[in-house]
């Protein structure tokens, strides 16, 4: 199927590899003539990033963005894709195992089962033997963590869903 507008290209690149040695694959699609066109009348390259995939179970935001991207037209931008940006992860939910899980609940540490399909970090194995961190709570400076306000225990609890390493 052909992507984007006329005079658009659509390139699958490596941007990197994965803690279990698995490549993290981006789709850059830009139109060339376009950006030369724009460059010429003084504007700089723009360039727009769409991730999906880094919580390993939701598996619906890979075909988001792989839909956006066969849907997409592009003329004086250029957009990366990351469809899964969580390869590990991701593989370990459809692998069918069970495994167990940490967390606080009303001051009390409470165990629960959890299969592989719901998994949410990557596989880093941590300090502890315990696997994976939440990527999504990575970004933000020191004081500013995305999605927490640093007060909660399990940010910092390796066994939780939203440990962030």
């Amino acid at each position: 199927q052909e992507i984007g507008s006329e005079g658009s290209q659509c390139e699958a690149v490596v941007i990197g590899t994965s803690v279990e040695g698995r490549p993290i694959y981006a789709l850059e699609i830009r139109n060339p003539e376009a950006l030369a066109a724009a460059k010429k009348q003084g504007k700089k390259e723009r360039i727009a990033l769409v991730t999906a995939t880094l919580h390993a179970r939701e598996w619906t935001a890979t075909t988001s963005v792989l839909l956006s991207a066969v849907r997409l037209d592009v003329t004086d931008v250029s957009v990366v894709f990351v469809p899964v940006w969580n390869p590990d992860g991701y593989v370990h939910t459809w692998s069918g195992e069970k495994g167990y899980k940490k967390r606080w609940a009303k001051n009390e540490l409470v165990t629960d089962e959890v299969p592989a399909r719901m998994w949410r970090k990557n596989r880093k194995l941590n300090f502890d033997g315990t696997i994976g961190v939440d990527l999504n709570r990575n970004f933000g400076s020191s004081d500013l963590i995305w999605g927490t306000d640093k007060k909660s225990k399990s940010i910092n609890f390796t066994e939780s869903d939203i440990y962030q390493g």
